[in-house]
Order: C-alpha cells, then structure tokens, then sequence
C-alpha cells in the first residue's frame, strides 16, 4: 500500500485500483454498465476531437501551399496537377471534419443524457428516503 505522504490521485475501489479521470487508470470491473458506456464514450469524443484539430491544422497548411502555388503565374500550369491533388486533399479533409463533429455532437448528448438520468435517479432516490 502507499504511504501516507503519498499524492492520492483518486478514490480506490474494492479491487485497490485507482479511480481518476483516465479511462486506462478505473477499474471498469467496478463501474455499473452506464458509466462504462460514458468513459468509452468520453474517450471516443477526445479521441474524435484531437483527429479534428490535427485535419484542420493540415488544411490550413495545404491551403497556404495552394495560396501560395497560385500567386506564382509562371508555376501555376506547371504545378496544376499538385493545386488539384491539395485542393481534393483539402475537400476531403472538410468532409472528415464535418462527419468527426457530427459524431462528438451525437457522443456529447449521449454522455450528457446518461449523466442527466444519473443524477435524476439519484435526486429521486434521496427524496424518497
């Protein structure tokens, strides 16, 4: 066991794991189906949402390539077949971005209602004893 100067991370379960924030450190043995689907989820969404800021980070990129491409008259019939693969690469990567929102949207309301009828269920319990 620690010792008693020990930083404590988070509550202990009955198994002696430490229960904190990251998905990796719970024991999800001891975690009632509803918050196993919400940590899946919660890492599902952060996952999803640091795809998202690496796409738009590329768009940006190809986009000042192809801004770039273009301001040169003298390249611009030399390098078409480049501007059109970036261009198709940025359209693409707009799509991903659209259907990774999408998903983190419908994710977030997920997590959101079991944690709503969470508490509902514990307010409701408290009252009626």
């Amino acid at each position: 066991m620690a010792s008693s100067n020990a930083v404590r991370l988070g509550p202990v379960c009955e198994t002696g794991y430490i229960m904190g924030f990251d998905l990796h450190a719970r024991c999800e043995s001891c975690l009632n189906i509803r918050d196993q689907v919400t940590l899946r989820l919660a890492d599902k969404t952060h996952q999803c949402g640091v795809q998202t800021k690496a796409a738009i980070s590329n768009i940006s990129f190809l986009a000042h390539s192809v801004t770039k491409m273009a301001a040169e008259p003298k390249l611009l019939p030399r390098r078409a077949s480049e501007l059109l693969t970036a261009a198709s690469a940025i359209l693409a990567m707009s799509a991903s971005i659209a259907v990774c929102s999408a998903r983190i949207t419908a994710w977030q309301n997920l997590i959101q209602n079991g944690l709503t009828n969470q508490n509902v269920g514990l307010h409701l319990a408290r009252s009626s004893s």
